[in-house]
Parts: C-alpha cells; sequence; structure tokens
C-alpha cells in the first residue's frame, strides 16, 4: 500500500513536470487529471460509506489504501495523457 502510494505520487509529479510550464494547453490537461481524480475520490468516498459497518478498527489503512488508488488512477490517467499529447 505504501509503495502503490508513494510510487503514484512519485509518476504523478514526474508526469506533471514533464508537461512544462503553465500555460492555456497545460491548464487544461492539469484540470483533466485532477478531475478525474476528484471524481475518483468521491466514487471511493461513497463506496467506503456505504459498505463499511461502523464499528471498524482499521478506518485509517482502508482510508489510505483507497487515497493511493486514486493517486494511481491519477498517474495513469496523466501517463495517458502525455502519451496522447506528446507522441
Amino acid at each position: 500500500m505504501t509503495l502503490l502510494f508513494s510510487g503514484s505520487g512519485i509518476v504523478l509529479f514526474i508526469i506533471w513536470k514533464k508537461f512544462g510550464q503553465p500555460d492555456e494547453r497545460t491548464n487544461a490537461i492539469h484540470l483533466k487529471i485532477i478531475s478525474c481524480m476528484f471524481i475518483t475520490q468521491l466514487i471511493m468516498n461513497s463506496v467506503f460509506i456505504s459498505l463499511v459497518d461502523k464499528d471498524i478498527e482499521c478506518f485509517r489503512q482502508i482510508f489510505i489504501l483507497f487515497e493511493a488508488f486514486v493517486f494511481f488512477v491519477g498517474a495513469i490517467y496523466s501517463f495517458r495523457l502525455y502519451r496522447k499529447e506528446f507522441k
């Protein structure tokens, strides 16, 4: 879980820097990535709230797992946009 979270964050940061200086084109790409991550966050939170009972003991671990998954989706989507825009 920690490797997924940190690896996705590093990949996301590297690709974010590869897009270059902020301008109209890169701002649109950044907003697409952030909106994809936000929608994934909303879906994961709704699944978490609806499926988990109130007596959960490992809340933080599951929440961090969902955050790692959100960063992973953001990294994959940013890599896909990078290949589409620059290749």
